[in-house]
Formats: C-alpha cells, sequence, structure tokens
C-alpha cells in the first residue's frame, strides 16, 4: 500500500485520498472486534480501538504515526 499520503497536509485532497484508501483496506484486511479497529493516530498509538468514523476522526484531527507500519 502506498504510504506517501502520511506525509502530505492534513487538509489536502492526497492525504484526504489516503486516509479513504487506508479505511477501505482495513475494513477489508484488519481484525475487527465488535466492529472496532486499533486507531494508528497520534493520540491513540494502535493501542486503542475505535470505529472507523472515529479512525477517520482521529487521522484528520491528530494525524496518522509516521512510524505506522501495520
Amino acid at each position: 500500500m502506498d504510504r506517501s499520503w502520511m506525509n502530505e497536509r492534513r487538509i489536502s485532497e492526497e492525504y484526504e485520498k489516503g486516509v479513504s484508501k487506508f479505511l477501505q483496506y482495513v475494513e477489508q484486511n484488519a481484525k475487527s472486534v465488535n466492529g472496532t479497529y486499533f486507531c494508528p493516530c497520534v493520540r491513540c498509538l494502535n493501542q486503542i480501538r475505535q470505529d472507523l468514523g472515529n479512525v477517520r476522526d482521529h487521522l484528520f484531527m491528530y494525524g496518522i504515526m509516521r512510524t505506522y507500519t501495520v
């Protein structure tokens, strides 16, 4: 998966498209627990589960961890 969007400004179209593609990938490939997934934002640090709507919001509010790989 292309990760270049992670370095874009959160208000950019590239970031928005990257988040959308990322969330689609997560929904199709990651293990869900009661409809929640680990959130890779800089606040949750991939340790707190959120539903996809909250993950999306967090990625725009706080940004994604620069070291995120899984």
